[in-house]
């Protein structure tokens, strides 16, 4: 697991930023908010720009391959859990057939 601080870098795209927290719940959101997947997390550098978010999520492993990829849609794709692009691909014939459908329009995206 990463250390809960330091620099997060996409696979995918190359994207690089800090990151102040990774896992499940940030210490600097609301008890009450959980995450589905563990996350690579900044604390918002602007609250009075962005009012309540506290939490800005950089991205999170894939699931499968578990390299660390931003949430960009051309990276990434989250159903149920994270896949990267290239684990998409793989798995695309994988997905439930009644959201193949809704799925595709993403897939497309992240495969061009």
């Amino acid at each position: 697991m990463p250390p809960k601080r330091g620099d997060f870098h996409c696979t995918v795209c190359g994207f690089r930023c800090r990151y102040d927290y990774f896992g499940k719940e940030p210490p600097f959101e609301h008890a009450s908010i959980r995450w589905l997947e563990d996350i690579y997390a900044l604390k918002n550098p602007s609250p009075e720009e962005y009012g309540e978010v506290r939490t800005i999520c950089l991205g999170a492993p894939c699931s499968v391959c578990a390299n660390p990829v931003c949430v960009d849609e051309k990276c990434s794709l989250f159903y149920q859990v994270r896949f990267c692009k290239s684990c998409v691909q793989q798995a695309k014939n994988h997905f439930p057939p009644d959201v193949a459908e809704g799925l595709a329009k993403d897939l497309r995206k992240l495969l061009d």
